[in-house]
């Protein structure tokens, strides 16, 4: 099937960085990628972002874009897919039945290594899994704030209240490095599937002599847990 080949080939070379990053450096340079992105919710481009205090938008220079790029690393690990049948409504109500290839795409949470080490230490792994479910839980409310901001902090410990102070500490000291990481690996998916994937599917799809009305894109935050055997 033309689609699925299209699908594979993209998907494969999406789990090489090198690949993805020259993609979007390439899609800056000579294309309107930057163009393309300019209504996303948060600045995909803007390399300054996580250093600052608030969620003010900037007008972002290529410059600015190219390090944004450097600074990517890929969340993709892996993708299932099937096929389903569908029936849609079109313009003026037109009924459409065609078949829909469906994509689904593992995104991993970086290994936060140092601080997992020292939450183990300090019997608070539970705090580093608690912050980093809130923050993805709150990442899209925020405005002109930023997820990492003492007010974020402090209404992060309210909804911990009954938490012993050893938890309260640590989630004080460790908050906003992990409130930022957190952001900053939503924005790596935003980059892989709408700066990267989907441009691919469409471009891969008109090559071929196809063409493609509407591609969906959606999501969900399950909690998976990995278990595995005793060596």
């Amino acid at each position: 099937m033309i689609y699925r080949q299209v699908v594979d080939k993209t998907l494969e070379d999406g789990l090489k960085e090198k690949v993805v990053k020259a993609y979007l450096i390439d899609a800056i340079e000579k294309e309107s990628l930057l163009e393309e992105l300019a209504e996303y919710p948060v600045n995909l481009f803007d390399s300054g972002k996580y250093r600052r205090s608030d969620y003010a938008r900037k007008e972002v220079t290529i410059a600015q874009a190219m390090r944004r790029i450097g600074m990517y690393r890929s969340p993709f690990y892996g993708w299932s897919l099937y096929e389903a049948e569908g029936v849609f409504l079109g313009k003026r109500n037109k009924m459409y039945e065609e078949p829909t290839q469906v994509v689904r795409l593992i995104f991993r949470f970086p290994n936060a290594r140092s601080i997992e080490r020292k939450a183990s230490d300090a019997h608070c792994g539970n705090v580093v899994k608690a912050t980093i479910a809130w923050c993805l839980e709150e990442r899209w409310r925020l405005g002109d704030v930023i997820l990492w901001s003492s007010e974020e902090r402090d209404r992060f410990l309210a909804s911990h209240r009954l938490w012993p102070e050893s938890h309260k500490a640590f989630a004080m000291e460790h908050f906003p490095s992990l409130a930022c990481e957190v952001v900053k690996w939503v924005d790596d998916t935003g980059l892989f599937v709408f700066g990267y994937l989907v441009r691919n599917f469409w471009a891969g799809i008109q090559k071929r002599g196809k063409k493609e009305e509407e591609i969906w894109v959606t999501s969900f935050m399950p909690t998976i847990n990995v278990v595995k055997p005793f060596s």
